[in-house]
């Protein structure tokens, strides 16, 4: 028997109104402003704390369902890649599992010593055949967002 589609709506719409009240009261417990900008700010830097809050409670989910069976750790445990569909099912969920195909990376500092120490190439010339085809990932942008006080 699964959980009717009226129950399924109405309880994720109790989570976003949820959400959308706590944002609301925050937001309201700051003085009022004339700059959007600070709105824009405070939001972001709310939405933030929640983040934070809601990763610490699904880290948490994550473990008790570990511990129930309903998930695994699959460091602990791997699988074969593939689609596993109903690894854990009851009344009114259905886990399911995709392992995705390992991916490599060259690690470039033991290339260089596995190449040089056979011989096969100098030090110098795997220095520029590395500047030669090297290729630049996107800079990370870490954004953080402090809440001031009366102390900053």
């Amino acid at each position: 028997m699964a959980l009717p589609d009226r129950d399924r709506v109405k309880m994720l719409d109790g989570i976003n109104v949820g959400l959308d009240k706590t944002l609301n009261e925050a937001l309201n417990t700051f003085p009022k402003t004339t700059k959007n900008t600070s709105i824009i700010a405070l939001q972001y830097w709310i939405m933030r704390a929640i983040s934070r809050r809601v990763k610490n409670m699904l880290d948490y989910a994550t473990g008790q369902a570990e511990e129930a069976g309903i998930i695994f750790d699959g460091e602990k445990q791997p699988r074969e890649p593939g689609k596993y569909d109903s690894i854990y099912y009851d009344t009114y969920v259905v886990t399911s599992l995709e392992v995705r195909k390992r991916t490599y990376k060259v690690d470039p500092i033991k290339l260089k010593e596995y190449l040089v120490s056979r011989k096969q190439v100098s030090e110098q010339d795997y220095d520029r055949a590395v500047l030669a085809v090297r290729v630049q990932n996107k800079l990370a942008h870490v954004f953080s967002v402090t809440l001031l006080n009366n102390n900053q």
